[in-house]
Formats: structure tokens, C-alpha cells, sequence
């Protein structure tokens, strides 16, 4: 009797320890298939409303971006007293674009330290970044794929729809506190 109970526990454990390598497997396999599909993606084109956090100010933006990580165009869509305002970024440079004339901005993108140049540096980050850390988490009901991403002054941490692989949210964190927020909305791979 008490071999069998021995067993019995010995199978528990060893089902338990294979799942749990099985999941880490998935996630991997996830953050490895996020990397293809949007290294291989020749643009992005998505929804998102971003919240950024400056501590004693808090902001909400609507964008609409379009393009990749090193040649887009970012219109804002809201709130209304900035719609229509772009920033476009390729090769030969920055600019803001409002109502067809553009003027120069010089070091726009530079620093990485904007909400709007957040959304090239995720599209960098899912394409050439190795995630960190790897879970199945549930968020408003959805059960998606987290993929944590060190940064050089923060983490980037992205919610995956599991089954298109398609960012439904991240997260930009610095020294433990929420900087930015993105939720995304109609995201293509083209």
C-alpha cells in the first residue's frame, strides 16, 4: 500500500514538472514566433490609445501608426485639439506634418523618451529583442501570451493574442513604475 501511494505521488510530480516544462516550451515557441512575424512583416499598421504617466501628469493620446520601426507615420487621432498632427520619421529624418506643411524636429525620436517614439521602439523590440521573462497570463477576461522585455532603462512588457500573436497591450516600466500604457486595436502585418 505504501508503495502504491509512493508511486502515486512519484507520477503526480513528475505530470506536474512536465507541464510546467511544457509551458515555458510554449511560451518560447511564442516569443519566437512574435520575433518572425514581425521581422518578416514589412508594415505595421495599428490603433492605439496610449496613456503616459509623467507622475504629476497623466496624458491620453489616440494614434493611428503606420509603417516600421525606422520609417513611420504617427497621426494622432485624439484628443480632438491635436488630431491631425503627425510625426514622420525616414530617411531623411524627422518631421511634424499638419495639413500637408511639415517642419523639421530634429531629434524627435532621439532619446526614445516620447510616447509616440515608444511605439517604433516596441515594433524593435518584438522584431530583434529576446524576452526575458515568459507567461500565460489573463487580462480582462483573455487568456494571452506576456512577453517581458529588458530595456536600457525600464522593461517593456507586451500581452500577445495567443492565437494571431498580435500585441493586445504593453506596458513600459521604469524603475518599477508604469510609465506608459498602449492598447492596441485593428493591428495588421503586411
Amino acid at each position: 500500500m505504501l508503495r502504491r501511494a509512493l508511486l502515486l505521488v512519484l507520477t503526480i510530480m513528475t505530470a506536474l514538472a512536465l507541464s510546467a516544462c511544457g509551458a515555458e516550451t510554449m511560451t518560447e515557441n511564442t516569443a519566437q514566433r512574435v520575433r518572425r512575424e514581425f521581422s518578416e512583416a514589412e508594415s505595421v499598421t495599428m490603433n492605439v490609445k496610449i496613456t503616459a504617466d509623467y507622475g504629476e501628469r497623466v496624458y491620453d493620446f489616440a494614434l493611428r501608426f503606420t509603417g516600421t520601426e525606422s520609417a513611420c507615420r504617427i497621426e494622432i487621432t485624439s484628443p480632438e485639439e491635436l488630431r491631425g498632427l503627425s510625426a514622420v520619421t525616414d530617411e531623411t529624418g524627422e518631421r511634424l506634418v499638419y495639413e500637408g506643411a511639415a517642419f523639421e524636429t530634429g531629434g524627435l525620436f532621439g532619446d526614445g523618451s516620447t510616447p509616440v517614439a515608444a511605439l517604433p521602439l516596441m515594433i524593435k523590440t518584438w522584431k530583434t529583442g529576446y524576452a526575458s521573462e515568459r507567461s500565460r497570463e489573463n487580462l480582462n477576461g483573455r487568456r494571452l501570451s506576456a512577453l517581458s522585455y529588458e530595456l536600457e532603462s525600464g522593461t517593456l512588457k507586451t500581452w500577445f493574442d495567443i492565437d494571431t500573436l498580435l500585441p493586445v497591450k504593453t506596458e513600459i516600466s521604469e524603475n518599477g513604475r508604469v510609465a506608459l500604457t498602449a492598447v492596441f486595436g485593428n493591428v495588421a502585418l503586411e
